[in-house]
């Protein structure tokens, strides 16, 4: 699932100059913390998806975020459970509607 053709994706690495204000609630901070924490001894990577708002003016907000497990780590390369993304997705849209994601 590619969301690099989502408007309602933002790419922060881009050569383009944007000027962005973003506002981080602090769950998603303690829920990113949480996420680490909880790796395994062999897993050095953690993955979640970040869920807010973008306003026309460059304004972000990322509200909430959750976890995402990982299928396979090759070297630097990583698949996620995309069905597992999904469903989390779905749900989370059922409560907040208007949230999309804005990364990862």
């Amino acid at each position: 699932m590619s969301f690099i053709n989502d408007p309602n994706y933002i790419n922060l690495q881009t050569s383009v100059n944007h000027s962005y204000s973003v506002t981080v609630n602090p769950i998603v901070l303690f829920s990113i913390l949480d996420h680490s924490l909880r790796l395994r001894e062999n897993e050095t990577i953690a993955v979640g998806a970040l869920l807010g708002n973008k306003s026309d003016n460059g304004e972000i907000e990322i509200r909430n975020s959750f976890p995402i497990p990982l299928k396979t780590v090759i070297d630097d390369e990583v698949t996620i459970d995309k069905e597992y993304f999904k469903e989390m997705l779905l749900l989370h849209k059922r409560v907040n509607s208007k949230e999309t994601v804005i990364g990862w």
